[in-house]
């Protein structure tokens, strides 16, 4: 009599697993954890007829409800083990993998509950998918905060968690909670991003004005080169902005800086724009657009909400000398017009190149496209 028709005839006398059942089920559950699949063709072949006298046994003995769930989970995992995927490459499990996961890791209230919304849950399935998931950077170097207070402080060790395993990949970071107090838990947070400002390719941000100035200034005290490879930027700031703006002089040096969406841009804010190809602002303030350009000489797109609109707390902009500026690389403009417009805001400018202009009057018209 072979061990499994012992283990299935001695199961029909208790109701709960024995020792020896649940010992046989902590074995395949650890194989199948540590992805110990048959490699020859004779341990497939064994392990093929393990699984087919499992079934026999299964259709042929009357089993307690216990030992019955106990039985098929051992045969679960030992079929598991005959899958292809066991046996994929490293590499092409990862690329699987990334089909499967969220393009970001959202850490967030209530994180516990939701983890079924990112990354950590595939780490659970095997020891051979934890390692492959934890030894690949990329899957940890897209975050997403949405946390407020008070619940910042039980998110660090998860944030602490996503940054050390995304050792020197470049990262995507959205931020989008409102929280205007600088309270301690949210500084521990906001250091914790800035320490890694070097890496930062991608910066999404809704974080009010006291956060989104207390990160710009660290990450400029705790790393050497901030933003050095930043390319993609998209700030919004809702509420009202201080004189200063909301940039101060923390982009002074963006040499891969491509694309920026912000919410408020003065005329006089001190930015590096030298590589930007694509500006949309929300709310411009400056008399000329000349001197703007002047600022992004290889401008390729550039998208304007409101020009020169009053809002409270910015002063007006005062520039000097108005240049002449012929901008040979701007294709794409697209303007909404309205009484705050400054009147000659476009004199001394000449876009020989435009081939896409779209225009809307605020409130009354939708965009036209001219070629």
């Amino acid at each position: 009599m072979s061990g499994i028709e012992k283990l299935c005839l001695t199961s029909q006398s208790t109701q709960n697993p024995s020792s020896a059942e649940q010992s046989a089920w902590e074995e395949a559950f650890s194989r199948s954890r540590s992805n110990c699949f048959p490699n020859s063709a004779v341990e497939r072949s064994q392990l093929c007829a393990l699984i087919e006298e499992i079934h026999s046994h299964l259709r042929e003995t009357e089993l307690q409800d216990a030992r019955r769930i106990q039985l098929a989970k051992k045969l679960e995992l030992q079929e598991s083990l005959l899958s292809p995927i066991r046996r994929l490459p490293p590499e092409i499990l990862s690329e699987i993998l990334k089909l499967v996961t969220p393009d970001t890791i959202i850490v967030q209230r209530g994180f516990r509950s939701r983890a079924g919304d990112s990354i950590f849950p595939l780490t659970w399935v095997s020891f051979w998918w934890r390692e492959t998931i934890v030894s690949q950077p990329s899957f940890w170097s897209c975050l997403e905060l949405r946390s407020p207070e008070p619940v910042l402080g039980s998110i660090i060790p998860i944030l602490r968690v996503c940054l050390a395993r995304s050792g020197t990949a470049p990262i995507c970071l959205h931020l989008h909670f409102h929280q205007t107090e600088l309270t301690p838990w949210l500084c521990n947070v906001l250091d914790d991003l800035a320490q890694h400002a070097d890496r930062w390719r991608e910066l999404k941000s809704t974080v009010d004005l006291p956060g989104l100035t207390y990160i710009l200034k660290q990450a400029h005290n705790l790393t050497e080169n901030p933003f050095s490879i930043l390319d993609t930027m998209k700030i919004f700031c809702p509420f009202k902005i201080c004189a200063e703006g909301i940039l101060g002089n923390s982009f002074v040096h963006c040499p891969r800086l491509h694309n920026l969406q912000i919410s408020h841009l003065r005329a006089t804010d001190i930015i590096d724009l030298t590589h930007l190809s694509m500006l949309d602002v929300i709310f411009y303030k400056g008399c000329s657009f000349a001197v703007l350009l002047e600022k992004c000489p290889v401008l390729e797109t550039l998208i304007v909400g409101y020009i020169n609109k009053s809002l409270e707390g910015w002063e007006t902009t005062s520039i000097p000398t108005v240049p002449r500026v012929c901008h040979a690389h701007l294709q794409t403009l697209v303007l909404i017009i309205n009484k705050n417009v400054v009147a000659g805001a476009w004199q001394s400018v000449q876009l020989p190149n435009l081939t896409d202009l779209r225009v809307q009057y605020a409130g009354t018209l939708n965009i036209t496209t001219f070629e």
